[in-house]
């Protein structure tokens, strides 16, 4: 039977999600069925926008909430006559009290470097490469974490320790106390730039050579707190710099992501 309180689901326009609503408009029509956009994406990611042809073959939900008035500008631009909606950034909640000095935390910021690894095996070594360069030729001491994808393949694992490229510490804590106590972050475009932003640790975030760079941050956000690197040479420069200077973060980085205030969130 149909549920008497509705029905969510996590829409990232994939062949499951368009399964789901379709099913769920058939046998369920008068379910309020809604979906939730709760992450960052690049803005190239155009795939993941509904489309007007979606919702006629019956492949969206009633009304997709989003959690960043920027997604929403660019969903509205494809799709104007969409029921999109701003929501409640369930994921993102905590690190903004922390930021903003609601929440207490523990952590303090130490003198390593968090190098959190994406899923892709040749970004992982570049990365890894360009760490244990700058390492051998440095003066400054540093020492370095590395915390894998929960996605990464025991056999990329195993390969990357046969090639010597994982010899460093495995950083397993929770992702807000790793970030808060590092002092760079360093990855792909990755969910973790968010995270690290947010939480107002220097980010370096790895750049594609070869084609697009799906950076999550919106392009307003201020680049004195992050630096995108495509080589060795930008690598060293802009962990020279974070590791000597770090930045002074702005007091809410939530006003760059557009994220909404208690005022403004729709109810789910």
């Amino acid at each position: 039977r149909s549920p008497s309180r509705g029905l969510g689901d996590v829409y990232k326009r994939q062949d499951t999600d368009k399964a789901h609503a379709l099913a769920v408009h058939h046998h369920h029509p008068d379910t309020n069925f809604i979906g939730y956009q709760g992450y960052f994406s690049s803005q190239y990611e155009y795939h993941k926008l509904p489309l007007k042809s979606d919702q006629d073959l019956g492949l969206l939900p009633k009304t997709i909430f989003m959690l960043s008035f920027f997604q929403l500008k660019d969903r509205k631009f494809f799709f104007d006559t969409y029921d999109f909606q701003i929501g409640p950034a369930f994921r993102y909640a905590n690190h903004l009290k922390i930021a903003q000095g609601d929440v207490a935390v523990q952590a303090t910021k130490g003198n390593y470097i968090l190098v959190a690894l994406p899923i892709q095996q040749a970004e992982c070594i570049t990365l890894l490469s360009f760490i244990k360069s700058f390492l051998q030729h440095s003066d400054q001491a540093f020492d370095v974490r590395v915390r894998l994808h929960p996605g990464m393949s025991s056999s990329l694992i195993t390969e990357l320790k046969k090639d010597q490229l994982l010899d460093f510490q495995l950083d397993e804590l929770a992702i807000i106390d790793s970030i808060l106590e590092a002092r760079v972050v360093i990855t792909s475009a990755s969910s973790i730039c968010i995270d690290t932003i947010i939480l107002k640790t220097p980010l370096i975030i790895l750049g594609n050579t070869r084609g697009i760079t799906m950076n999550p941050l919106p392009e307003n956000m201020p680049r004195e707190h992050y630096k995108i690197i495509y080589h060795q040479r930008d690598f060293e420069e802009a962990l020279t710099a974070f590791a000597d200077e770090g930045f002074q973060a702005s007091d809410d980085l939530s006003s760059s992501l557009m994220l909404p205030n208690k005022d403004n969130v729709s109810v789910l």
